[in-house]
């Protein structure tokens, strides 16, 4: 009865095994099939023996210092990590409405859980149709002297408060 249950115990261990190297075999293919370079996912083991998730996937963009762009999986969800500053301001600004879900993060607060990254779908649509204008370049240089005053007067409080510690 005892071997039955061994068995039967490292069957199942070994299905799910394979279920999750298949699910993460997949996963893969769509960084691959779109000529993504990416960082596999390490074993569980090893994960466990030598180093947490972000200490490896740490490890990797030191090596990949040279790689525009590159991908990892974080608990089923694929991410893409964009290292070039040409891609990076492309993205956020002339392909900004084709990346309309994003990872939301939530701050229990209904003010600050409805800006526009954390919107979806036709919420995200709307806003950033009311938003774009705001920032149109002609609108940013207008605001210039503003901004820049502003900062000014920043930096004059950090450094009295600075002075004030320094005392």
């Amino acid at each position: 009865m005892l071997a039955l249950l061994i068995i039967a115990t490292a069957v199942i261990g070994a299905v799910i095994y394979y279920l999750i190297q298949w699910s993460t075999q997949r996963s893969h293919e769509a960084f691959k099939d779109r000529g993504i370079p990416y960082i596999p996912l390490p074993n569980v083991l090893t994960i466990m023996i030598r180093k947490a998730r972000t200490e490896l996937i740490k490890d990797e963009i030191i090596k990949r210092e040279k790689v525009k762009a590159f991908g990892f999986i974080v608990l089923k969800t694929k991410t893409i990590v964009v290292a070039d500053p040409d891609i990076t301001g492309q993205v956020l600004s002339k392909e900004f409405t084709n990346f309309i879900n994003r990872r939301i993060i939530t701050f229990n607060d209904p003010i600050f859980d409805s800006v526009l990254s954390n919107a979806r779908d036709e919420q995200w649509k709307r806003l950033r149709s009311v938003v774009t204008p705001t920032f149109s370049t002609g609108s940013i240089r207008r605001m210039k002297p503003r901004i820049d005053d502003i900062i000014g007067k920043l930096l004059k409080n950090f450094e009295s408060t600075l002075k004030k510690d320094l005392v």
